[in-house]
């Protein structure tokens, strides 16, 4: 296999070879041993001068990564990821000022530096790495996105760069941290929007991801079964989770009709006025009838409890804010009470619909 010099990170001053794949790299050692990294136990080994000494007759033997003939070898990496990490060092402070504005982030270098940090332990080079590509989703989930997108994928933010931002979110972080928390909130936004569906399933299963497995699936049920038979993409067993997913969900929507939450606080007449006015918003609401209260809620679907809480937590938010007293019969003080208890039944819905969406044997 030909190997070749690295265009930019084959430093003729520097002290030690590495053998990327079929490119060599020539840097200096000490830049490597920063941070803790495990090239500092690499190189704290026997080496004098480049060159050690073996046998009865200290016949003088290479060391690797003293020269292009002996380089050191980085298995598993790829060239792209050791040019980010040597980037990382070598850059010009204008540069890293230029690559780490959002508008100009990088998300395959940062990822590519993200990963190879973790690898070799570069702990404050992997958090830095991994702040950067937190900054660029945040910078993303600002811009506007149309309500109706006009292809498959919304540019700053595609499929492909969704997908390896889990991945390294997975491999780099936990849940309570901030880049996996904005990934999530990434696929979330753009299921909203009616894409990415079949692409956060295959990446949920592949991660274990319950949660994002949940909310794709969801996605793809709220279209409806005609729109279902319109994706081949999806398999027998995904189209029976969509279907169990479905019954489940109907099955939800009779025991919540049954059993609305009860907050109310109000006393006498107002008490029995403002009971019969939520008994009925509540059921047209959950039964996917028509709502005077909440016409919005008449254009979804009728199993898309989430979208419908949202809109009555909104509706409980506006009359709150309200100097009123009573809005469609619904007091006031009710409303600040039936707020609270929406968003928790809100919580408690997504918390539980990985459950709605299992793998039927």
């Amino acid at each position: 296999m030909d190997v070749i010099h690295d265009s930019t990170y084959y430093l003729y001053d520097g002290n030690t070879v590495f053998q990327v794949q079929s490119t060599l790299f020539k840097v200096h050692r000490s830049v490597l041993t920063r941070d803790g990294s495990t090239f500092q136990d690499m190189f704290s080994l026997g080496v004098d001068g480049g060159r050690e000494f073996k046998g009865s007759g200290k016949e003088e033997v290479p060391v690797d990564g003293s020269c292009d003939q002996h380089p050191i070898h980085l298995q598993g990496d790829t060239v792209d990821e050791f040019r980010a990490l040597l980037w990382s060092f070598y850059a010009l402070p204008s540069d890293i000022f230029y690559a780490t504005r959002s508008e100009n982030i990088d998300t395959t270098k940062f990822m590519n530096l993200a990963r190879v940090t973790h690898k070799y332990n570069f702990t404050s080079t992997e958090k830095w790495a991994l702040k950067i590509l937190t900054l660029y989703l945040t910078f993303v989930s600002q811009l506007p996105i149309p309500s109706e997108l006009d292809g498959p994928s919304f540019e700053p933010l595609s499929a492909e760069i969704l997908e390896d931002l889990t991945k390294v979110a997975v491999l780099c972080t936990s849940e309570d941290q901030p880049l996996f928390k904005k990934t999530m909130a990434g696929w979330e936004l753009l299921l909203g929007h009616g894409v990415y569906a079949e692409t956060a399933i295959r990446v949920a299963e592949l991660l274990g991801l319950r949660h994002l497995r949940a909310s794709a699936y969801y996605s793809i049920m709220l279209k409806g079964r005609q729109a279902w038979d319109l994706k081949p993409n999806l398999s027998r067993e995904q189209r029976i989770t969509l279907l169990s997913g479905h019954h489940a969900l109907f099955e939800l929507c009779q025991s919540l009709l049954k059993s609305p939450p009860q907050f109310h606080t109000c006393h006498g007449n107002t008490a029995v006025q403002c009971r019969r006015s939520w008994a009925s918003c509540w059921g047209n609401l959950i039964t996917g009838g028509i709502s005077d209260a909440i016409p919005a809620a008449n254009s979804l679907y009728p199993l898309d409890l989430l979208g419908r809480l949202q809109l009555l937590e909104g509706l409980f938010v506006k009359i709150s804010e309200y100097a009123a007293t009573t809005l469609h019969g619904l007091s006031r003080a009710c409303c600040i009470e039936g707020m609270k208890a929406i968003r928790e039944l809100q919580e408690k819905l997504r918390l539980e619909l990985p459950d709605c969406f299992q793998d039927v044997a």
